[in-house]
């Protein structure tokens, strides 16, 4: 019964890393294949994220920009001590 169930385990985590490994191949259903067009979407694709990555990294400076300055210097171990 354990070497069934080990059996079991073990087809099922082969079976999803194969899933996994096809999804990466390119192309519809883990065919090779995609081209130009691919490459063309993904240059596409590149430069929308780095817009939005700019974007991000403009609204993260903003936002540190905004917390002000302590009083005082923090001490985690105040109450301990």
């Amino acid at each position: 019964m354990k070497a069934l169930v080990a059996a079991i385990a073990i087809a099922t985590l082969a079976s999803s890393a194969v899933a996994q490994d096809a999804s990466n191949l390119g192309g519809g259903m883990g065919g090779k294949g995609g081209g130009k067009h691919k490459a063309q979407q993904n240059t596409e694709q590149k430069s929308t994220d780095s817009v939005a990555q700019k974007a991000a990294d403009d609204a993260y400076k903003a936002a540190l920009k905004g917390i002000p300055d302590p009083k005082e210097k923090y001490d985690p171990w105040k109450i301990a001590r």
